[in-house]
Formats: structure tokens, sequence, C-alpha cells
């Protein structure tokens, strides 16, 4: 008999949780979730899907992976040009997939298997930053991380009534890979809006008045 579901998957991934604490009693949660991020066998899509997640649970293999020990690596992310500290940006360990943002001081700190890893920074307004790093067990590995701003273009128009050509006012949902931006809106006595951003592909979505 086929069961899938949530209810099924559940279980199974607490009973190996258990298993993987009989090998590494002190690692943290996030050093758990890497190490069976990291060694499920991908099912379906490649990568992550709503299918079948991140795959099937190999608990050997994450045992293996927590038996070399873990480690942290921590550091502050500012903007490269005015040395400010910059919060959320989008931190990501590959290939674990082991990720966090950084606070409001700048700061970061995961938790991973000790390891050869790629280190990913990212937001918005940021070119994409990344490096490798080499994470050793019962240690902590200072990384900072210095991102350089994307130029700013800017995007103008005119919102009109299609059969009318009197001005709209509307709103504007601006998103960029499905993260909300801003919202912008057309000024009602002519319709005219101004969209300043930093270079890259946005999805823009306008919501009209009634009767639109």
């Amino acid at each position: 008999e086929y069961m899938s579901g949530t209810s099924m998957a559940c279980p199974h991934v607490a009973g190996a949780i258990a298993l993987l604490r009989q090998v590494a009693p002190m690692a943290p949660p996030e050093a758990l979730k890497a190490a069976l991020y990291n060694t499920a066998i991908d099912l379906g899509t490649p990568g992550e899907d709503n299918t079948y997640g991140n795959g099937v649970i190999d608990v050997y293999q994450a045992a293996l992976i927590l038996a070399n020990g873990f480690g942290r690596i921590e550091g502050t992310v500012t903007d490269s040009a005015t040395g400010e500290p910059l919060e959320n940006v989008h931190i990501t360990i590959q290939p674990l997939n082991a990720e966090t943002n950084s606070d409001q001081d700048g700061f970061y700190s995961l938790t991973i298997p000790a390891g050869n890893y790629l280190l990913q920074a990212e937001r918005f307004e940021f070119f994409l930053w990344e490096d490798s790093v080499q994470v050793f067990s019962d240690s902590v590995i200072s990384h900072d991380i210095l991102l350089k701003r994307k130029p700013t273009g800017t995007i103008t128009g005119i919102v009109r009534d299609k059969y009318t050509d009197e001005p709209v006012s509307v709103d504007m949902d601006i998103y960029y890979q499905e993260q909300y931006v801003q919202t912008v809106s057309s000024d009602p006595e002519n319709g005219y809006y101004v969209i300043a951003l930093p270079e890259g592909e946005y999805l823009v979505i306008v919501y009209p008045p009634v009767p639109y």
C-alpha cells in the first residue's frame, strides 16, 4: 500500500534525528538539518520541490558527515562603499543549503558540519557575493563579507484608461525573485509614476481601482 504526505514524512524525520543525536549528541539543530539536507537522495524535479521535498533521507550518510564534527562560521556584512553594516542579507552555504539572514548589526552565524563549502551572500540592491570557505570541527571561522551596490536605474510612465485616455491612479507592487520590494502609486492627477530600482529583473503587479 502506498501512502504519502507530512503525516508519513514527519515520523521518519523524527526517527532520523533521534539516530543522528546518538552520533552527535551536542550537534545544534542547524547542523542536523544541514546533514540531512546535504545527503538526501534527490527525486523528481532537481532540488527542493513540493512532491519530494529535499529527497529521500539517507541517515547513514548524514551520520558520516556529523561524525566528522561541526563548526561555526560567522562574520559581519557591510557595504563596501560606506562601511555601513547591512541587515537582512541572505547568507547560504552550498551545497548544504544552510541559510540565515544578517541581523541589524550585519552579523551572521551558522553552525554546520566540518567541510569545504561555498559561502554566498545576496540582497537585491547588491551584487551576489561568494567565496570558498573551510569549516573545521569544534572551531569558529570568522569570515566578513563586503557587498558591492548595484547601479540604479529609473522607470517612468503614465497610466491611462485605454478608451478615454484619462489618467488612472493605480498601486504597483514590485517583486525581486519572489521577494516583495516596494509599492509605487501613479499620480491620480496625471497618471505619472516613477520607479527607481537597482539593475535586475523584477515582477510588477498592477492593482487598478474599480471598475478596471
